[in-house]
């Protein structure tokens, strides 16, 4: 298997720092999702800003960027809907909290989108 590190001049996708937050135009850029698309998944609880929208606007962390690229691979490449995406995040949530409670590292979905497989789509 070749990563994208392996070959000359390939394109690498950007890794939020996690100690930092992102205006949602930045995370739009960043998670290649569109901002009105983030507010639908913030609306149906799949991922939730840092700070207020009353407050300062929509401010998100490292981890939001990562759920929403991995959201958009389980709707886009899975053809999964959002209920079924949002069971998905809650069961794989479940599971890291039972692993957690009996002390043992438990399988999670991918954190990256480097670590997602490959589409099976064809184009």
């Amino acid at each position: 298997m070749i990563s994208s590190s392996d070959q000359p001049g390939a394109v690498q996708l950007f890794e939020p720092q996690p100690d930092l937050l992102y205006a949602i135009d930045a995370v739009e850029h960043l998670a290649r999702v569109s901002r009105r698309t983030i507010l639908v998944y913030c609306r149906y609880g799949l991922v939730s800003p840092v700070t207020e929208a009353a407050q300062d606007g929509h401010y998100f962390n490292a981890e939001a960027i990562q759920a929403l690229r991995l959201i958009e691979y389980l709707k886009v490449d899975c053809g999964i809907n959002l209920a079924g995406i949002r069971i998905i995040l809650g069961l794989s949530n479940q599971l890291e909290r039972l692993g957690a409670k009996a002390g043992m590292n438990m399988t999670r979905l991918p954190e990256s989108a480097s670590d997602l497989p490959k589409s099976r789509k064809t184009k």
